[in-house]
């Protein structure tokens, strides 16, 4: 016992050592994989902000190019709209109601602004208004000039401060001068303002911000995103596109970078390679300390299993430990015999007993299968004498009047329907399988009411494989037609069934007078005092309690069973299975 126990503690060290420099190669292998993945990361990130703002940006210019493609606009707009007499009210109201005609009712998320060469201002979007800007506020715009000496063409500036609307909150201004058509001077500005706040939350929407920071310049190399307080502090920066180093200060940043191929801006994701290598240290210690936590464990619950006298033991503990209901007939104890007298003894003993259990277990369920399928016979051969008295009645009327097409098709469907109901399988059935037997029922009854009775069929062919007991929803029929034809006719009935995330239901409405409030305590009641194996011999004819007694049997505490009365009026009875899936289906 010695020497193994020595041999044992040699063997460990050793596969502990080959652990410890596997998990070092492997580490520092994957650390530049680890690298790749996170720039790769990165970029992603930053083409999917870089695609975002371009739709953005997009949307703005197809707004400006809309709106100066509207001639009504730009005739109004130079029709004299910004005086105080009746027709520039008048004209200003169509001015106004031809810009919305263009944006549509729809606000976009967008400031427009068109300013005419006296500093007249028409403002839509976020905030509208009119209003006059002094020959000295309109130089104090500073993309202005540029945007004149484009003659026509768009100019994106970088977030700024609104220079037209006087205000201080920063946005991002598309602009292009316009005249009264296409060949007269461009003497106007049309500018489409994206507000910086829409801006920071199309960028915050990625989510991202929590490890990475985001920085976007526009073509110019201007600041678009964050504001200067917020930017990264200037510095170096090494490496090409798409992936570079960035030095500020005494931080560097790991980054990625791409450029829309739309507008020309520059979107940038940044990381703090400090943040990411105390990441990656963390990861690595958490690694090796799980790693050695485990190999120990291991090694010292083989070194306990190999002991010869605890080995059976434990085969024999874990065994009871696992053993259930369920695996009782596939349950053995692992493992050879022992050469232990009195551990073998045990463990044959163990190995009796389940026998022992399996037959008992077996003799009681083979009771109770019986027990239970004797009782849904019972419940499932039972049919309404009324009905057939009624039917019969009907096919004798119609053959002494001589129509015998209606007496053959009502003679074949009542042998169809006591074919069905007289099966004396206790198989569940499909609800296609259901369907037929209840059209047949159906067909019968409209012959017997003559024009009186309506009825609705609405079950999607996803649930016509599902299993239900025999004679379920022609009951179901059946009931309503006893209580709820009892008004004026016509007569609706409905039945229609819906698939749910775990279930399904199947629901037959009707328009009658409904359940009564003290009928319905007293369904209450009779349901909550009902025996698990159903009604017994208290109840005549196939009911209420008989089918859910028979829902109780095929799907146990799964089943669903539920009646009331509607709100238009009338009655519901619905039935269903809740579950893991769907629903169970004939395989």
């Amino acid at each position: 016992m010695r020497f193994q126990k020595r041999w044992f503690i040699v063997l460990a060290g050793f596969v502990v050592t080959l652990t410890a420099v596997f998990l070092m190669v492997y580490y520092i292998s994957m650390e530049r994989a680890i690298l790749d993945s996170e720039n790769a990361a990165m970029l992603q990130a930053a083409q999917s902000v870089a695609t975002d703002l371009d739709g953005v940006v997009t949307s703005a210019n197809a707004l400006s190019t809309q709106i100066l493609y509207s001639d009504r606009f730009k005739q109004l707009f130079y029709s004299g709209i910004f005086g105080s007499s009746t027709g520039s009210v008048t004209r200003r109201q169509a001015f106004n109601a031809a810009f919305y005609s263009i944006t549509g009712p729809q606000t976009p998320p967008f400031q427009v602004n068109a300013v005419d060469r006296d500093g007249h201002v028409a403002s839509f979007g976020l905030t509208p208004s009119t209003l006059t800007l002094s020959a000295e506020a309109m130089r104090a715009i500073p993309w202005l000039s540029k945007c004149r000496s484009l003659d026509g063409a768009k100019l994106i500036s970088a977030t700024a401060p609104n220079a037209i609307l006087k205000s201080p909150s920063p946005v991002v201004s598309l602009s292009r001068c316009f005249g009264l058509n296409w060949f007269s001077r461009k003497d106007s500005l049309l500018e489409v303002q994206i507000p910086y706040d829409y801006i920071v939350k199309r960028v915050r929407s990625h989510r991202m911000e929590r490890v990475w920071r985001v920085q976007i310049l526009d073509g110019s190399g201007a600041l678009v995103y964050p504001l200067a307080q917020d930017a990264l502090p200037g510095g170096g920066d090494s490496g090409g596109w798409p992936y570079f180093r960035l030095s500020a200060g005494d931080q560097t940043f790991m980054a990625a970078r791409v450029q829309s191929g739309t507008f020309g801006w520059t979107v940038g994701v940044y990381e703090n390679i400090a943040d990411y290598t105390r990441q990656a240290r963390r990861f690595r210690n958490l690694l090796l300390l799980s790693a050695a936590a485990l190999l120990a464990a291991a090694l010292m619950l083989s070194y306990r299993m190999s002991m010869r006298i605890s080995r059976p033991i434990i085969q024999l503990r874990d065994s009871v430990s696992q053993l259930t209901l369920k695996t009782l007939r596939t349950a053995e104890l692992a493992g050879a015999p022992s050469d232990l007298d009195e551990i073998e003894q045990l463990r044959r003993a163990y190995l009796k007993m389940i026998e022992r259990l399996q037959a008992s277990l077996d003799e009681t369920v083979a009771a109770r299968n019986m027990e239970i399928q004797s009782r849904m016979l019972a419940l499932q051969a039972q049919m309404n004498p009324h009905f057939l008295y009624n039917t019969l009645t009907t096919i004798s009327i119609l053959a002494e009047n001589g129509h015998c097409d209606k007496v053959f098709d009502a003679v074949g469907r009542l042998s169809e329907m006591l074919r069905y109901s007289n099966d004396a399988s206790t198989l569940p059935v499909t609800v296609e399988d259901e369907i037929r037997h209840t059209l047949d029922y159906i067909s019968l009854i409209e012959l017997r009411f003559d024009g009186d009775f309506s009825f609705q069929l609405d079950i999607p062919p996803a649930m016509r494989g599902i299993l239900m007991p025999r004679l379920t929803l022609q009951p179901l029929i059946e009931n309503c037609t006893k209580y709820a034809c009892v008004g004026e006719p016509p007569w609706r009935v409905r039945l229609r069934g819906e698939v749910l995330p775990r279930g399904w239901t199947i629901r037959v409405e009707d328009d009658g007078p409904g359940f009564a409030s003290d009928r319905m305590d007293a369904l209450n009641a009779a349901f909550r005092q009902a025996s698990p194996l159903g009604p017994g011999g208290e109840l005549e004819g196939i009911g209420l309690h008989n089918i859910r007694a028979r829902l109780l049997f095929l799907y146990g505490q799964r089943a669903r069973f539920g009646f009331g009365n509607l709100p238009e009026g009338g009655a519901y009875i619905e039935i269903g299975c809740d579950e893991e899936t769907p629903c169970d289906t004939e395989s």
